[in-house]
């Protein structure tokens, strides 16, 4: 039977009594969000537990004897501000996750190498400027959070990891995408936005179960030929890069997410219209003088945000678009939108700001499922404001 303690939100707690270590029979052990600064040394005396939760207090360290509670599976000791991990800590062979994000930590004690079963770990948002190869080592990790860290290069043995799943490393150095990358099989994420990667391999293929890959924020101005054979993949971000033209291939994706805000497009590639999976279409802010009109045809589209795209007119075929949640329109030169926008029942958020649009049609009253409308800076009268708030009460309306 399960015996746990639940002190979470407590806010106040600062420290535990030594006593705490004749609680044995411990399974669980919950005091996230206190002030914990430090554990006695009776802690090590919870041989039972399998769970630990001190996230969000203010630990500096860990005690040396915490590799005695050899049942722990699952410890989570995110946002505090631990700068070193004891020794000991490798003797957690049970293991299995182990949530270390936000802290101060910039390496890893030799110990960590012997956690041999952990499948996920978190060292996102730390401080660490070297690969920590003592990761590695840690041949069973199906998820590796490194994201948030200062991070210029990765271990060329990180290709040992050959279960390894999901990867991020997001918000580094990075100026180049890790060869050794491809040489894991397995991977199926990868998050490399935010750092400072300007080409990508061309046989980037051989990543054969790709099905997430985030380049959003680098200096891509191309994308290579390799990407065509990446069957898979499902989502691709690269808003904020340097792109001016998409490759024709990257309509024969089976594409579900497709991020292409703030690059330098004038025109979206022939075919388009072939995406009958895809959910999620971002292209504002390219300047894009061609190819618009396919996106009438995207019939699955859950999200469309296309401000500042310089639309002139939204047409009627927006009414084949009848799965739209989101619709961002912002920053065009929009001067009324077609009474056909009424076809969007499910719609729920509606972005018309900074377009000289003076009139709503009357349809647009016939969206019950809106729940936010933004109007800052058009012109639509107050009058129409007020209709807006009364006939759609339930709507959000922001001007």
């Amino acid at each position: 039977m399960n015996q746990a303690v639940q002190f979470a939100d407590n806010q106040d707690l600062r420290a535990l009594p030594d006593r705490i270590g004749e609680l044995n029979h411990l399974t669980e052990f919950y005091l996230a969000r206190n002030q914990l600064q430090t554990l006695p040394a009776s802690f090590g005396n919870l041989k039972q537990l399998c769970i630990l939760a001190l996230d969000n207090n203010v630990l500096e360290t860990l005690p040396q004897n915490i590799g005695q509670l050899v049942c722990l599976n699952n410890v989570s000791l995110s946002r505090n501000q631990l700068t070193t991990l004891p020794e000991s800590i490798g003797d957690l062979q049970s293991l299995r996750t182990f949530d270390l994000r936000d802290n101060r930590l910039a390496q890893l004690p030799q110990g960590f190498t012997k956690l041999i079963g952990l499948n996920s770990l978190d060292l996102s948002f730390n401080a660490f400027e070297k690969f920590p190869a003592e990761v590695a080592q840690l041949n069973r990790l199906s998820e590796l959070y490194m994201n948030n860290n200062q991070l210029t290069q990765v271990s060329s043995n990180l290709n040992n990891l050959k279960r390894l799943q999901t990867l991020f490393l997001s918000h580094n150095k990075l100026s180049t995408f890790p060869e050794t990358l491809l040489e894991m099989p397995q991977l199926r994420v990868i998050a490399l936005d935010n750092n400072f990667i300007s080409t990508l391999p061309s046989d980037i293929d051989k990543l054969g179960k790709l099905t997430g890959l985030l380049l959003s924020n680098n200096q891509l101005q191309t994308l290579p030929d390799g990407l065509a054979n990446a069957r898979g993949l499902r989502s691709l971000t690269l808003e904020n890069n340097q792109l001016t033209q998409l490759p024709a291939f990257i309509t024969q994706l089976r594409l579900t997410g497709l991020h292409l805000s703030k690059n330098h497009l004038t025109e979206l590639p022939e075919g388009l219209e072939q995406l009958q999976e895809l959910l999620i279409l971002k292209i504002s802010e390219n300047e894009i003088r061609r190819g618009i009109n396919a996106i009438w045809q995207l019939k699955t589209l859950r999200q469309l945000h296309m401000s500042g795209v310089g639309l002139i007119q939204l047409p009627e075929e927006i009414q084949n678009l009848t799965q739209l949640l989101q619709l961002s329109l912002g920053k065009n030169n929009l001067q009324e939108l077609p009474e056909a926008i009424s076809a969007l029942k499910k719609l729920e958020y509606l972005d018309l700001r900074e377009n000289p649009i003076a009139k709503l049609p009357d349809t647009i009253l016939e969206l019950k499922n809106l729940r936010k409308i933004v109007l800052n800076h058009t012109k639509v009268s107050s009058k129409d404001i007020k209709r807006l708030k009364l006939s759609l009460p339930k709507c959000n309306v922001i001007h």
